[in-house]
Formats: C-alpha cells, structure tokens, sequence
C-alpha cells in the first residue's frame, strides 16, 4: 500500500471537550478504520476533496495531513528524531479538522507552521525552560505539543540564563533578538538570567551583493540596476554585519561622506513565522495555565514583538533620530547622524559618518579628559530621558564616540524608550521619597508606575522598600562608601519580579540604561558615583515642578479633563436611570477561578454514585457472576478505583486539599 511521511500534529475528536492536541491514531484504530483499510493516502487525494462526515466519524475522526497506511495499517510517517524539522508539501487537513481549526485560531497557527513549531516546543522542552516556572499544572500542555521531545538531564543542569541562551542560539535570529531585548527586563526575567542573556550575539554573515542591491532598490522604489544610482560611490562589501543587517560606507552626490544600513534579505518573513508561533503559544498557555494567565504572558509577548517590529523597521530608527537631533538643536556638546530621510526607506537607513574615536578604546585612558566626559554623558541621559522622553536606549562604549572638537558623539538609535510625562514624575517622586525616608510615600509612587496583582501586600512591599533602602543607601552613607547604583536598581527590579508588579517596558529599559551608565563610570574609574550626580538633578526638577508656569499648564490639564467630565456626566447618568427604571440595568457577576473545581465536584459525584451502584450489585449479587460475584459489581468498582485517583491526582496538581 502507498505509503506517506506525516506530522505528529494531528488532531482528533474529543467528545465534549474542547479540542485539544492529540498523538497520531494508534494502529488498531488505524486498522478499524474503513479508510485505511482502503488504504487511501491523504496526499493523493485533491485537497478540495474531504470525506464526508460519516466516513470521518466512522474513522474516529482522526484527521491526518499527509498521512497513509502501512502495511500492519497503522498511520503511515517516516522515522524521524523527535525534534526534527517535518516534510513540508501539501496538505489535505479534512473537512471537520479545518472546521475546527475555524474557532481555534491559536491551534490553526500551529498546524500551518507545523514544522517550525514543533521545532521550538521541541528545544523549550529539552532545554526545560517552561520549567523554570512554578506552576504545577501548566506544562501539560507542552509536553502534549512537544510529541517525543523530554528533557535533556545535561542541559537541565546548566543555570536558567545558561539554558535560555543556549535555546536562542540554537532557535536563530529570531529568539536571539528577543533574549537581547529580555536582557533589558530584569523585571521579567530576574537580573541573573538577564545578565547572562546580554553575552547573545547573532553570527549573521553579510548579504552577498547582489542581495543588498536588490534590498536598496525594493526599499527605494526604484530599479535594480539604478540602486546606487543616488549614490557618487557604494561600497558593497559591509563593513560590520549584525542580526538585523549590515553597515555599509558609501558617498552622497554631494559629496557627504555616509554610511548605509541594509537590512538582512528574508529576515522579515523569518521573523513573522516565529512571532505568530510565539503568539499562539502564549495564547495556549494562558488558557492552559494559571500562572501564565496571572503574569498576562500574551501582553508580555506582545511587548516584546512590538520591540523588535520596530528594530526592523528602520522608519522608527530614522524618526528617532530626527527627534532626538531637534532636542538637542545648537548644543556645542553633542553630536548626532544627520540622517538622509531621500535616501532611506523600511529596509534601508542612510545618515552621516561621523569621524571619532570610540569610548570602548579609550575608557580606561581619558586621563584629564575623564570627569568631564563623564559629566557629559550623564547630562546626556539625565536631559533624553527626565526632560524629552525620548532616550537613547543603548549606550554601551561602542556606541559612544570622542569627537577631535570635544563633543561626545552617540550611535545606532534602533533600540530608544519614551517616557510619558506622570511616569518620569513618579520616578523622581520615588527618588525624593526614598531619600527622605518617606517609604509609604515611595510605595505609592512604585505602584503607581509598576501597578501589582489585586492580592499585593502594600504593607509587606513597604517593609521590602526599607531593607531595600537600608541595604544599598543608609548602610552606604553610614560607611562612607560609594552606593553601587547598579547593585542596588537589579536589586529593585528583582523586587519587581518577586511581587508581580507591571512594570512598564519603557521604565524596565530606562533602568537598564542607569546600570548601563554605572558600569561606564566604574571601568573609567572615575571617583564620581551616579547617584551623586542624578540626586541633585532630581531634586532640580522637582523644583521646576512648582514653578508657576508649571503650575499654571497642569492646573490647565485638569480643568480640562473636568470639563469633558462635566460636559458627559448628565447623558451617562441619564442614560442609567432610563435603563434602571426599565429593569434593564444588569450587573455582571464574573467568578474565576471556578470552571475546574466545579468539574472536579462533578466528578467527585459521579465517582461516588458508581462505587454506591457497584457495592449494591457486589452486595446482591447481580448476574451475570463468576464464582458467585457479580461481573458488573467488579467492573463498577475498577472503574471506582480509577476515577478516584484521578481525582486524587487532580487535586495534587491543584495544591492539594
């Protein structure tokens, strides 16, 4: 009989659940089935073809995507290890599949990228990373999706950031680009694993020539033979290569001397495929498990897709640096890009070179130069992130250059975070509490910026706040040393990461920046602390706060969030007093929480009326007997026994009694 590989992504019927994942039909299955008795192949037949509902029904709805039957008639697949890649080819899903697949959009996703899914799942299971989680229930459903894939004892043992690394490296670009941007959210992930996931780098060679012409014209709008054309000179050999492009020298007809940035060919589509796999995951997850559920995995995800959709979109990186030039217009300090708005697009950035020497070369030789270099630096950032909003999101010593004039030069403004107005305020009002020992003052400032769950202990992170304080500053000041700032913001973010608390991204990558900033001080060994040199400007701001004119555009604000207030106010009331006088005022009674022990009662109940029913039967001796014992009484108690440990099974998995 024919025979064809296929995929262990298979759904088949569950009655009165929803569909969940399932294992290839086994071999008797397969041999009752009048289909594969016949020995159809799937990938034979027009994929416009189905069978019909009772031929699917009488097959015990297994429906298979390229599926045949082997000689003994079980389901035809190709030996393979357990995380390899699947055969692609056309696939004939079947009529009730695709009907089902309709309302599962998650599990739609995954069959359509069947291959690469099981790829990923099958590198987060060896690698144990949904086991670095607490939960006790939600990794069922991973190990459904990961087919024969187990954990591997050796990498197990290696430390979470060691694990998550290994896994990006292993995945590609992708999750190599989203473990750079967890660097970034100790919050999240911990400042361990955070600290180890900064060592990610991406070994992507350059584009062949004729690839980055093609990316230059497409993202131009022009043809491929007049790529270059806007150009006096292009040197198509890149000089540097990273995960999302490379860099390449070239000159302006006008004589400007310029770099190009290219993004990487296929990068995109690349991307795409794996954040809607992701995507569906979290969606899985959070249906599946409550601690996803609990830490909103989707919006998680969600935050760090929109992260590195903007990496790729040189739009923003472009916007950016627009932005940030205008704010520091006529500075005799600074120095940006200018970039060439005429000759960049989606795939391509074009902006000035700017001719000095890197800060990574000379950190540890500045010599005179060193406290007003860092005094710069520090003015910089204080100035982009508590005044414009808008920072500089990467400012690592190869970022940052000696201008021969003195002023300081900043690069590479893919990566930039935007502070709403209220958050910087809350930020420097937690800064003036803590250092005024006004920790209630404090936690009320944290969580108005980093909200927490419902069942927060404000009390409790208020006593954390102190220890905090009492371990990083007061005992600090007591000793006469310098405070380790960067010590002391891992620190908080682990707090953070230990309450739950919703820190926004953007408050995440500006304290990452201050840790950056730090770790800049400390290799120029510059006596200068940054907490001395931001203090002082934290309490100038907050000065500036009160000023009248100040005063006078925040008093404006609120009159006119009053006045839209006012102004709706009569119609919402109206409009509930006409619906509470016609009994059409209904208010919604949401219990979570309830749907699994609910389930677990009614099973609990059906358990005990069968051990009731066969204890009768055993006890009256209902025929048909052997040796005198009924056979419905025995066969009722053997399924007694079994649905009692599943429910004691349940119940351990749900923490126990």
């Amino acid at each position: 009989m024919p025979t064809s590989s296929s995929s262990p992504w298979v759904w088949r019927r569950c009655r009165r659940r929803p569909p969940r994942w399932r294992r290839p039909c086994s071999g008797s299955r397969a041999r009752s089935s009048r289909y594969a008795r016949r020995g159809h192949s799937a990938t034979s037949a027009n994929p416009r073809r189905h069978r019909s509902r009772s031929t699917a029904r009488r097959s015990n709805g297994c429906a298979r995507s390229g599926t045949g039957t082997t000689r003994n008639g079980s389901c035809g697949r190709t030996s393979r290890s357990a995380d390899g890649p699947l055969p692609a080819g056309p696939v004939d899903y079947g009529r009730d599949m695709l009907l089902r697949l309709r309302s599962t959009r998650p599990e739609a996703i995954l069959v359509e990228q069947r291959a690469r899914a099981e790829q990923i799942v099958g590198v987060i299971v060896r690698y144990g990373v949904a086991e670095m989680s607490s939960d006790a229930d939600g990794h069922a459903w991973l190990a459904e999706l990961a087919g024969h894939a187990r954990p591997d004892p050796e990498l197990v043992a290696l430390s979470r950031g060691e694990r998550l690394c290994a896994a990006a490296q292993e995945l590609g670009t992708t999750f190599i680009k989203i473990g750079q941007i967890l660097s970034t959210r100790a919050d999240l992930v911990g400042a361990d694993v955070a600290d180890a996931l900064k060592a990610l780098q991406a070994d992507d060679p350059a584009d062949p020539p004729a690839q980055i012409a093609q990316t230059v014209a497409d993202s131009l709008g022009v043809g491929v033979d007049e790529a270059f054309s806007s150009f006096a000179s292009f040197e198509q050999t890149p000089i540097a290569s990273a995960s999302i492009g490379q860099v390449c020298r070239a000159t302006t007809t006008d004589g400007r001397v310029v770099v190009v940035k290219v993004r990487h060919t296929g990068i995109v589509d690349t991307v795409a495929s794996d954040v809607a796999i992701l995507q569906a995951l979290a969606q899985i997850a959070e249906r599946e498990s409550a601690r996803a559920r609990e830490y909103g995995l989707s919006r998680i995800v969600g935050e760090l897709v929109e992260s590195l959709e903007q990496e790729l979109d040189f739009h923003h990186e472009l916007l950016n640096l627009q932005v940030i030039s205008s704010n520091f217009a006529g500075s005799t300090q600074f120095v940006f890009p200018e970039p060439i708005p005429e000759l960049s697009g989606d795939a391509v950035l074009t902006e000035t070179a700017l001719d000095g020497t890197r800060l990574s070369e000379v950190i540890t030789d500045l010599g005179a130069r060193r406290d007003p270099v860092i005094r710069q630096l520090t003015s910089l950032y204080f100035k982009m992130i508590f005044e414009d909003g808008l920072f500089h999101a990467d400012p690592h010593p190869g970022n940052l250059l000696i201008m021969p004039d003195g002023r300081l030069g900043v690069l590479d403004f893919g990566k930039c975070g935007r502070i709403r107005e209220e958050v910087r305020e809350a930020f420097v009002d937690f800064l003036a509490a803590i250092f005024g020992d006004d920790l209630e003052e404090a936690t009320r400032c944290m969580l108005l910026v980093a909200p927490g769950p419902r069942t927060l202990d404000t009390d409790l992170l208020v006593r954390e706040l102190s220890v905090w304080k009492d371990s990083y500053f007061t005992s600090a000041a007591a000793s006469g040393q310098h405070t380790d700032l960067g010590s002391a913001v891992k620190a908080l973010l682990d707090i953070v990461d230990r309450y739950r608390l919703q820190m926004p991204s953007e408050v995440a990558l500006m304290l990452v920046v201050v840790v950056e900033l730090q770790g800049i001080l400390e290799a120029t060994g510059t006596p200068l602390q940054l907490s001395q040199l931001l203090m002082p400007y934290a309490a100038q701001l907050r000065s500036e706060r009160l000023s009248p004119k100040r005063l006078w555009r925040s008093a404006t604000r609120r009159a006119h969030r009053w006045e839209h207030l006012l102004d709706v106010l009569p119609d919402d009331l109206s409009r509930l007093l006409e619906a509470s006088s016609r009994s059409e005022l209904k208010v919604p009674l949401v219990v979570e929480g309830l749907d699994r022990p609910v389930n677990r009662l009614a099973y609990a109940l059906v358990t005990a009326a069968t051990i009731q029913g066969s204890s009768q039967l055993l006890a009256r001796g209902a025929g048909p007997t052997y040796r005198a014992t009924s056979i419905p009484g025995l066969v009722g108690t053997g399924v007694s026994a079994y649905l009692a440990v599943q429910i004691l099974r349940s119940i351990r998995r749900a923490g126990g009694v």
